[in-house]
């Protein structure tokens, strides 16, 4: 296609567990030419970009971290040291440094500009889910599956608290966006703490209200939560008390659930492809959407796009209500139904969707689309956060 079009092609890879900006592969946005990052020598299974959008890190299944420089599209280098699958990497906020945690049970820091270890923290007696630095890069927190919760002084690489409040495995861990606080939510318990001060905040049995999710809402000032029978409770972020709460019947299960941006709307994503908005001070039903067959909420400022089993893409500006209307895509001679992913371009101009060796691009201002088919099966796509690469993962394990 045109240079118009390799801009266009972005994708969002799947995570486990943390948010959302991994990515696989790059493309050079301002001219013709794209290139690929071979080298690992299985799948890639996560990516994350750094705070200034200079450097790439992957992992895979080869128990590897690669870093790359998005200036040129080099390798780096390649981080070595874990004996078991790496569940999440993170860069801390000057880049300078990532986090990897991994089921072999180690905590490892590298420095990105040397590429080599710099720290080593063990102690998990179990694999690891998350490893977080903190707001201020002081400190880092880690979770583990028996339901430990470490809070670190890598530098010293000394465990200055072990939290055990949890007797299960952690199944949710998240910052607040607002305050130097973090929940963790297991099977057992729902727990609010205070980073700074290493303390516990307060603490909510969760074996009755059995929640399975938890996320702060954008302000802060509350925590939302999902239990498996659809029960959607709004609780206070300091004394996790109850605010509001109701059962969401008649939908199916909820398979995701998520806030609209300016906070107006909590989301849920149901397994009979329906998306549901509810009123996030009543818990009032707004309205629904059917017949969308993607699992993820794809918000984006004003707008969230689902796709349809009928090929074509749903927009709506979920602040008027008032904006409603479809993008309809050439026929998909692949078509399964679904699109594996779905992202917004950086300058908001596009919506992007993909299939079975396909993008579709949808342009939101004159409501127009148009499909680019394409050689490999691509599984997720993200932009940097400039607008000036992009990156993709295909099953054939090109990054």
């Amino acid at each position: 296609g045109d240079i118009f079009t390799s801009r266009l092609i972005a994708v969002e890879a799947l995570r486990k567990s943390y948010t959302r900006e991994a990515e696989i592969a790059l493309r050079r946005t301002y001219d013709n030419d794209s290139f690929k990052l071979p080298g690992h020598a299985w799948p890639v299974t996560d990516t994350v970009f750094d705070r200034s959008g200079n450097f790439l890190a992957s992992t895979s299944r080869d128990n590897m971290i690669y870093v790359w420089s998005l200036n040129d599209g080099r390798h780096i280098h390649t981080l070595k040291g874990h004996k078991g699958k790496i569940n999440f990497i993170q860069f801390n906020a000057d880049s300078r440094l990532i986090v990897s945690s991994s089921k072999d049970k180690s905590i490892r820091i590298w420095n990105i500009m040397t590429g080599k270890q710099t720290y080593l923290l063990n102690g998990h007696k179990q694999g690891i889910s998350h490893a977080m630095f903190s707001h201020d890069d002081t400190n880092i927190i880690s979770a583990s599956t028996d339901g430990e919760i470490r809070i670190w002084d890598y530098r010293r690489a000394i465990c200055l608290e072990s939290l055990h409040e949890h007797s299960d495995k952690i199944e949710s861990l998240a910052y607040n966006p607002k305050r130097e606080e973090f929940l963790s939510l297991s099977n057992d318990n729902i727990c609010i703490w205070n980073q700074r001060k290493q303390e516990l905040i307060c603490r909510a049995d969760n074996s009755q209200s059995h929640y399975i999710k938890a996320t702060y809402s954008p302000d802060g000032r509350n925590i939302m939560c999902v239990s498996y029978d659809n029960y959607i409770g709004l609780h206070d972020c300091n004394t996790f008390d109850l605010i509001s709460g109701f059962t969401a019947k008649g939908y199916g299960n909820i398979v995701d659930i998520t806030f609209s941006t300016d906070g107006r709307y909590i989301l849920s994503k149901h397994e009979n492809n329906r998306i549901v908005f509810w009123d996030s001070q009543s818990f009032k039903y707004v309205k629904s959407i059917r017949e969308c067959s993607t699992n993820n909420l794809c918000c984006s400022k004003n707008l969230l796009a689902c796709g349809l089993d009928n090929g074509s893409i749903s927009l709506l500006n979920i602040v008027d209500d008032t904006s409603e209307y479809s993008l309809v895509t050439d026929e998909n001679p692949y078509r399964f139904g679904y699109y594996d992913f779905m992202t917004f371009t950086p300058d908001m101009q596009n919506v992007i969707a993909g299939t079975w060796k396909q993008i579709h691009m949808c342009n939101l201002v004159t409501k127009t689309s148009k499909k680019i088919p394409l050689s490999l099966n691509i599984r997720n796509l993200v932009y940097s956060n400039d607008g000036r690469l992009s990156a993709f993962v295909s099953n054939e394990k090109i990054l």
